[in-house]
């Protein structure tokens, strides 16, 4: 039985100094290093999960010296994770297989159905780090390996759930905070929004829009498809029918997340910045655009920001509860008369 060893770099992001992400940027490391060997990959393609190590390297370490000199030739050198497996690999029966396959045919499927799977494992464990530590880590490039050959290269994955955490910050709501990742990966595994990545139920169609969050999209369309995105997860987690959707959002946050003390308008401005947006009442750049209007861009990051904020806060919360989806129910209060109590 052949023995096949898989290897995902990560070339992620190392924050500039002064970045307010650079002083947690260490921690954040050694959280996810100590997750090497605790989280299970989603067999996609493979018969069943592995469980892969997980390490913080020097770029120097790298075998491949092409990967090796794409990474350094960067201006700011970005900090590099190895992701890897050893499987065991052996021929057997291919489930769905329109012909019989032969004895090579099926040795060389499960063969790219493990590296497959590992590199489908580093776009998932990149979506949970957003949930469990969101605004720190953003892939520069990926390179997926399989017995020292290079067989597939990870898109860029940028967000700006950075500029989410400050807007947080700065309105003290709604709640961000860390959370333990190997918690945040087993509540993501048990919804077919993560697993499948497709999915016809509230939280499912929420974390395919956070997905979307975490792609790189041309700058002049980024605010705006992060708006979009997170707005279709918020109305899928809180909203029930198409009536009064933007006090419906309003009201739930707040029993679900917390009252809102100050810049309670803000959510409301972003609801209808988004309206005007949809029904062509504003200004906004084309997609080929190297410059915006200051304006755009004020009003279009802070609708964004707010918006993607609620959005994170709403998943942490889920999942430090192990919630799968929102119930509200109204309750009469029945309030007597002053004379009653006396």
């Amino acid at each position: 039985m052949p023995t096949t060893r898989n290897v995902v770099y990560l070339a992620l992001f190392t924050p500039y100094r002064g970045e307010s992400r650079a002083e947690s940027f260490q921690s954040a490391l050694k959280n996810l290093a100590a997750c090497s060997q605790l989280l299970r990959t989603v067999p996609r393609m493979s018969d069943s999960s592995f469980v892969p190590t997980i390490e913080i390297i020097d770029p120097n370490a790298i075998d491949d010296p092409t990967i090796r000199a794409e990474i350094t030739a960067v201006i700011w050198t970005p900090t590099c994770v190895r992701i890897s497996t050893s499987v065991d690999v052996e021929a057997r029966p291919v489930e769905g297989a329109t012909r019989e396959l032969t004895t090579d045919e099926e040795l060389m499927f499960h063969t790219q159905a493990a590296w497959d799977d590992l590199g489908e494992f580093a776009r998932d464990l990149l979506l949970a780090l957003d949930v469990a530590m969101p605004g720190i880590f953003d892939l520069n490039s990926g390179y997926v390996l399989q017995d020292d050959v290079l067989y597939a290269r990870l898109p860029r994955m940028q967000t700006n759930l950075e500029e989410s955490l400050l807007v947080s910050q700065r309105m003290n709501w709604p709640p961000l905070e860390w959370l333990e990742l190997p918690s945040v990966w087993s509540w993501l595994s048990q919804d077919d929004g993560f697993t499948s990545r497709f999915s016809s139920r509230p939280l499912g169609r929420a974390l395919c829009a956070f997905s979307f969050l975490m792609s790189d999209r041309p700058w002049a369309a980024a605010y705006i498809s992060d708006l979009l995105w997170s707005m279709i997860g918020l109305e899928a987690l809180y909203g029930r029918g198409n009536v009064d959707m933007t006090n419906q959002i309003v009201e739930k946050t707040q029993l679900f997340l917390g009252p809102q003390k100050d810049f309670k308008i803000d959510v409301k401005k972003m609801y209808h910045y988004r309206s005007r947006l949809l029904h062509g009442d504003l200004d906004f750049p084309s997609a080929h655009s190297g410059d915006s209007d200051d304006d755009f861009i004020n009003e279009s990051s802070r609708a964004a920001s707010i918006a993607a904020a609620i959005l994170v806060s709403t998943l942490q919360r889920m999942a430090r509860q192990n919630l799968h989806a929102l119930h509200f129910h109204y309750v009469l209060q029945r309030e007597e008369s002053a004379g009653a109590n006396q």
